[in-house]
């Protein structure tokens, strides 16, 4: 038996893998596509990632020097950081965590998905695609929006909590690329997408464009595409759209109940650790699913309740934030609310 069982390898299933080895518990990870695999997401990482955690440098496409957010008169306000963040390209981002934690003594099962959950007692029973079980104490479930573990415990996200989102990845003139300057452009216009954002970044060689708003607020998923399309045109006088990819994000801060029959503990975007009003996540996947490892090695060795434990280290790592992020939606559906933000914003990092 595992003492726990690690369900999807992103950044929190990754995390969680590594500081489970760390804390010397036998731990495996279940991962449904084969590593690596694809993951739709811009890839951005604030200088605050770089600091907290040993990024694979092979998965850095672009280096990422600040902010720029523009408001819907095309006012602009731009903070610059301190230091670089990066662009990661998410599938060798992702590998490489995954493939360090088994050079720490994780195991990992990839390319088999997860059919049913039992949690019985002190012991949580899975029972794999393949028809092999695997037995474990806990599991930390880090399978991303459409988690198959918060599926089968009847726990999915509503429609309320998520937005839908459209990523189109282009290529464009030097010249235009120039205008970016390697800065994230966040734009917001509740005209546009009410309670969501716009954003333009560079990875690499290529540019990704994308948009989301709360899905409440789509009328079809048609529109998505259409809207960035009408983007497109705007920002750049030409562009290639090599192609497009669309997913969803849970947008209502952390989940009220993190921990279901006091064996299972939801961890990423499966806790829904986003930001409301970015769509950032990367970040608070890893400390997630780091606090998700700790919160079980502590509980097993002084038996202290671990719901207690993971909510207590949520608020130590500054993780409680998320939940006064989703309170900034208010803000987006308003475009004369949205450029003052702008302006304070603007007048924050001239000072």
């Amino acid at each position: 038996m595992y003492d726990v069982i690690v369900v999807g390898c992103g950044p929190a299933g990754a995390l969680a893998l590594q500081r489970c080895s760390e804390l010397g518990l036998k731990v495996i990870g279940i991962e449904k596509y084969r590593m690596p695999r694809y993951k739709p997401c811009a890839g951005v990482l604030y200088p605050r990632v770089l600091e907290d955690f040993e990024i694979p440098r092979e998965a850095v496409a672009s280096e990422l020097l600040g902010v720029r957010i523009v408001a819907p008169s095309g006012k602009t306000a731009t903070v610059s950081f301190y230091e670089a963040g990066a662009v990661v390209y998410r599938d060798l981002f992702d590998y490489l965590l995954t493939l360090k934690a088994i050079r720490l003594g994780a195991r990992v099962m990839d390319g088999v998905g997860v059919n049913s959950i039992k949690v019985d007692g002190d012991r949580c029973l899975l029972r794999l695609e393949d028809n092999t079980t695997v037995e474990g104490k806990f599991i930390i479930a880090c399978d991303g929006v459409y988690s198959t573990i918060s599926k089968l415990l009847n726990k999915s996200w509503s429609r309320e909590d998520l937005a839908a989102t459209i990523q189109a990845v282009v290529n464009i003139p030097i010249e235009d690329r120039g205008r970016i300057g390697k800065y994230f452009e966040a734009y917001y216009n509740s005209e546009r997408t009410p309670g969501g954002w716009t954003w333009v970044v560079e990875r690499g060689k290529d540019v990704l464009v994308g948009l989301g708003y709360p899905l409440k607020h789509v009328g079809n998923l048609g529109e998505l595409k259409y809207k960035i399309d009408g983007f497109l045109k705007n920002r750049f006088r030409r562009c290639q759209v090599l192609r497009y990819e669309s997913y969803m994000i849970p947008i209502s801060g952390p989940r009220q109940n993190l921990i279901i029959n006091d064996r299972v503990i939801l961890a990423g975007d499966a806790g829904g650790f986003v930001r409301s009003d970015t769509g950032e996540g990367i970040y608070y996947a890893m400390y997630s699913g780091l606090i998700a490892a700790e919160s079980v090695g502590e509980h097993i060795e002084n038996g202290k309740q671990i719901g207690e434990i993971y909510y207590d280290k949520m608020r130590d790592y500054g993780l409680n934030q998320l939940y006064l992020t989703s309170e900034f939606r208010s803000v987006l559906t308003s475009n004369s609310e949205i450029e003052k933000y702008v302006d304070k914003v603007k007048m924050l990092s001239s000072t």
